[in-house]
Parts: C-alpha cells; sequence; structure tokens
C-alpha cells in the first residue's frame, strides 16, 4: 500500500522519507560472449541504487588469450589439461587483473541499457568495480590411476575421520 508523502509544515512542499515495507525486486539478466573474455553475464538491479554483477570466467579468458598468443594447449572445461608453454600461460594468467576486468565492464555498459543516463555520469553516477566474490580451482592432473587411488583413499580417510560422530556411553 503506497502511503502519501508527508508535507513539510513552512512549505506544504512534500518531502522524501523511508518506509519499511516489503517489495518485490526484478533484474535484468544479459548474457553475453566477448571477444576477449569469452561468456559473461552481468545482472542489472531495477531499483535504487541501481546494483550490478558481472560474472566472468578466469579460465575461458586465460584460453582466448593462450589462443591469440599462439601456444598450443588441451582445454578442459574449465582448465587446461595441457600446455606448450606453461611460463607463458601463467604470465597470460597473472595479467588478469582489476584494469582488465574494469575495461571489461566499461566497454559493456557502453553496449547494453542501464539506468545511468548521460547526465547521470557526467554528474559522477557511475558503477564501480569491486570484487566480492572470487572462485579459484585447483586442477590436478593424476599420471596414473594408483596415484588417483591413494589420493583418494588419504583423502576418504581424512575426511571420515575428521567428520566422524562421536557418542557418548
Amino acid at each position: 500500500m503506497a502511503h502519501p508523502a508527508p508535507l513539510q509544515p513552512a512549505t506544504g512542499e512534500p518531502y522524501a522519507w523511508l518506509v519499511r515495507s516489503t517489495a518485490f525486486i526484478n533484474y535484468f539478466y544479459f548474457y553475453c560472449v566477448d571477444e576477449d573474455f569469452g561468456p559473461f553475464f552481468i545482472k542489472f538491479g531495477t531499483y535504487f541504487p541501481y546494483t550490478a554483477k558481472l560474472c566472468i570466467n578466469g579460465n575461458e579468458w586465460a584460453k582466448r588469450q593462450a589462443a591469440k598468443a599462439g601456444i598450443g594447449f588441451e582445454a578442459l572445461d574449465n582448465g587446461f589439461a595441457a600446455v606448450d608453454d606453461v611460463d607463458r600461460l601463467q604470465a597470460i594468467c597473472d595479467s588478469l587483473g582489476p584494469e582488465r576486468i574494469d575495461a571489461l565492464l566499461r566497454k559493456w555498459l557502453t553496449i547494453l541499457p542501464n539506468p545511468f543516463t548521460s547526465e547521470d555520469e557526467a554528474a559522477g553516477y557511475r558503477y564501480e568495480l569491486s570484487i566480492l566474490q572470487a572462485e579459484f580451482s585447483l586442477t590436478q592432473m593424476l599420471d596414473r590411476p594408483v596415484s588417483g587411488g591413494s589420493s583418494l583413499s588419504r583423502f576418504c580417510t581424512t575426511t571420515s575421520t575428521s567428520a566422524a560422530p562421536t557418542t557418548s556411553g
């Protein structure tokens, strides 16, 4: 239920105020493919302060950069199975930082619709990049089944020992 805005006693003009209520929030998702980053998405909130979330996959970016650099590799779904030049690939991976991610964001903000007009941007309103979540994966390549089996056995033993329930008599 909407509440009428209170009026200033001196002028009779309405003014803004905060009211606790339930709201249903809408978001718009844009799923895109960038030449340098590959697939990514941006999620825009439709209410003030107009939050946005950019989700990228660093492995996809690294694969594209390795291919552009002429580095041979065998790709996994989310990593590398084999690489011709590990040091060059590591240098590529090390070069992914906030500047590159911000450049991706700025590029696509000029392409996609967003709540800020050119007047808003001229007044200093804009999205600022911050990293709220990062996920890191360790892709381990096993050289033979025995290695994998013994690693799995050690993991299961450690996990089951540390997570075993205790009983009291």
